[in-house]
């Protein structure tokens, strides 16, 4: 039985464009991925970016490979942890490749460049992957497919140090 296919026409798209050096095997769910966003509210400075985000209770080979490879990629803005609904996350922040931006940045725009090198890049990126035949679908109907953008699901709210020592001070106040 085959699973469920967790990727959509724009993962299929930029993911294998945001570094060189990444792998199938990095956006596995053996790796602890969940998804790729494009947008991140809490964090409006990464608008021109993609967030990857992990599982962090992930702990196999492939995750740990993955944390590695991460922490040398060029292409990475900054990782930060972040807790959803009491759930543990590593958010990677991806600035767009520059070998690649015009094609990101064309993608974004819904204007899809047929270029042979981005399809071989496509191709040996997901070949060895279940999700082969959708990739070629993709490359093939690009124009008649929607692009949809993806907002990182909102972080639990932790009050910082300020507003702690004034739920303090009112407590205090109160007795």
């Amino acid at each position: 039985m085959m699973e469920s296919n967790p990727y959509t026409t724009l993962d299929y798209l930029i993911l294998p464009l945001l570094d060189e050096d990444i792998s199938y095997a990095d956006i596995s769910k053996e790796s602890g991925f969940i998804k790729m966003y494009t947008t991140d509210k809490n964090y409006p400075q990464t608008e021109h970016c993609f967030m990857l985000m992990y599982d962090s209770s992930v702990n196999t080979k492939e995750s740990l490979a993955r944390f590695c490879k991460f922490a040398t990629l060029p292409t990475i803005k900054y990782t930060r942890s972040i807790k959803i609904e009491d759930k543990h996350y590593t958010v990677y922040t991806f600035i767009k490749n520059p070998k690649y931006r015009i094609h990101i940045n064309n993608i974004l725009q819904g204007n899809i460049s047929s270029s042979i090198d981005y399809a071989n890049r496509y191709l040996d990126f997901w070949k060895d992957t279940p999700w082969l035949p959708e990739v070629v679908s993709a490359l093939m109907y690009l124009s008649l497919i929607p692009i949809e953008t993806r907002e990182l699901p909102e972080e639990d709210y932790y009050p910082d140090i300020i507003e702690m020592n004034d739920i303090k001070l009112k407590n205090q106040l109160v007795v």
